[in-house]
């Protein structure tokens, strides 16, 4: 799987082969502090639908951090954020049942 950021301008977006499995324009719907779309590729299995049936604690921005900070946190990947994505498109039904 390749996690890449979604915008028309990005190099996989405009000349790869293979297009995006998932593409997600707010990850902030999700648990990420950051709206920033974003493009799933998977190769070798397709994405899982699972439902993932919990609330979402709502992760403020700090809107005091130095511009250096906020484009490294920008490049990260919330816990909460990857912990939902690896339940819904990742692991198979029977695994995210069972937790």
């Amino acid at each position: 799987m390749i996690e890449n950021p979604y915008s028309e301008e990005h190099y996989l977006r405009r000349y790869w082969c293979i297009t995006p499995a998932i593409i997600d324009r707010d990850r902030r719907k999700n648990g990420d502090k950051f709206k920033k779309p974003t493009q799933y590729y998977f190769i070798g299995f397709e994405p899982q639908t699972n439902l993932v049936m919990e609330p979402i604690e709502y992760i403020k921005c700090d809107k005091d951090i130095t511009h250096q900070n906020t484009w490294k946190e920008r490049s990260e990947i919330h816990p909460q954020y990857a912990n939902r994505f690896i339940r819904q498109y990742i692991l198979e039904s029977e695994v995210v049942a069972e937790q």
